[in-house]
């Protein structure tokens, strides 16, 4: 591949990223305002608001920290384009990336499990104990008097849209922006 079209393809693959990493950013606003009572479209619709902006938001953050070298993340595109540039073109930026996966890697587990209520068991083994935290699933039990599931372990819970706004990975969206942005400064000084 020459330099020139290298280029061309890194910028086409950031931006790509960038796209996303901005969608994600601007779902978690809408998911918030929903959560606040912000949106007044009705109690069912959203309701489906807040599941599509979940599903959004958990399935393209773990892609993008996927190290799946045969598609575009956040690890891949320095991977794929670390002989086009400098020798330390990347450092700075796998630096970020990879401390931001190291802190968020419960977040991450827990969301590469996708275990939100609707879709939990879609990507569940036999051997899974899928559900509420022990608290919510004591209270569920009080209120149907059924039992409902206590996860095994923290990444088999469920994920509420409260949850995913709690999540540490959440408030580390604006830096992974900030990485992608840098990243784009560095090619287009590099050019």
């Amino acid at each position: 591949m020459t330099k020139k079209k290298a280029s061309e393809v890194f910028v086409q693959r950031l931006a790509a990223l960038e796209y996303i990493a901005n969608n994600i950013r601007d779902a978690l606003a809408l998911l918030k305002r929903s959560v606040e009572g912000k949106l007044p479209i009705g109690e069912r619709n959203t309701k489906i608001l807040r599941l599509s902006l979940c599903h959004y938001i958990i399935n393209n953050l773990v892609s993008l920290f996927d190290r799946n070298k045969k598609r575009n993340t956040l690890f891949s595109i320095a991977e794929n384009f670390k002989g086009e540039f400098p020798k330390n073109f990347f450092s700075e930026y796998l630096s970020i990336i990879e401390k931001l996966r190291t802190e968020l890697s419960n977040d991450l587990g827990r969301m590469r499990k996708n275990r939100n209520l609707s879709s939990a068991h879609l990507g569940a083994s036999d051997k899974e104990k899928l559900g509420w935290n022990p608290q919510i699933a004591q209270k569920l039990e009080e209120w149907f008097g059924q039992e409902s599931s206590a996860a095994k372990t923290k990444e088999l819970e469920f994920i509420t849209p409260i949850n995913v706004l709690e999540m540490k990975i959440i408030h580390n969206v604006p830096k992974i922006c900030a990485a992608l942005v840098d990243l784009q400064m560095m090619e287009m000084a590099y050019d």
